[in-house]
């Protein structure tokens, strides 16, 4: 019976993390842009982990929860080009070899870019992340306007179903433990949240740290 109720228990457990989620995702991206499609997907596990955690009142592991999906559709949204308006054209930028693509129209000047990636991540690691995406050529900037190469780019991680453990908090600071499934193994990532006076909490690590 023990047995059963487990194998039972993994294939319910793979259905909600994995199948619904594909499922939704395809089903949805007909009918609005990617990233909705996939914020919408991405909300099924996070529902079933915060059940979970609510259950056994963990607070803090909600919290942390709440910001891994941050991770997840911030990261997600920048990889798709924005949420808003799309160019369709794609074209070629002397010197690269992939052709690029219009980022929508969310996050196609430097100053969305930047505000969109405040809204998870300090001033600090916003800046430092649109540094480093101009100077490897993710990010062109071409009069004003954002482009990006045509290829997306994807995570090998789990952070959806990733589980937290707060190791330490402080005045203003908070660090979070993820073990973060990859593969049939975990990764374990360590994540500083810093208190930003007039925005909230904010992840204070390199953004592609989280992919």
């Amino acid at each position: 019976m023990d047995r059963k109720r487990v194998i039972r228990g993994i294939f319910i457990s793979l259905f909600i993390n994995v199948g619904l989620p594909v499922w939704v995702f395809k089903v949805l991206e007909n009918h609005m842009s990617e990233v909705a499609a996939l914020s919408i997907a991405t909300l099924i596990p996070l529902i079933d982990t915060l059940v979970h955690l609510l259950k056994h009142k963990k607070k803090l592991d909600v919290f942390a929860a709440f910001m891994a999906t941050g991770f997840i559709l911030s990261i997600a949204a920048v990889l798709l080009g924005g949420d808003g308006q799309h160019i369709s054209e794609s074209f070629s930028v002397p010197g690269k070899e992939h052709p690029y693509r219009w980022m929508g129209s969310d996050l196609d000047t430097k100053d969305k870019f930047i505000s969109y990636i405040e809204e998870i991540y300090t001033p600090e690691q916003a800046e430092a992340y649109w540094k480093k995406q101009t100077e490897n050529g993710s990010i062109v900037e071409i009069e004003g306007k954002l482009a990006q190469p045509e290829a997306d780019g994807g995570s090998m991680t789990g952070w959806a179903d990733a589980k937290a453990t707060l190791i330490q908090d402080g005045k203003g600071t908070r660090s979070f433990r993820f073990q973060v499934p990859l593969f049939d193994e975990f990764e374990e990532k360590t994540i500083k949240l810093r208190y930003v006076e007039g925005k909230g909490w904010r992840i204070d690590e390199p953004v592609d740290t989280i992919r």
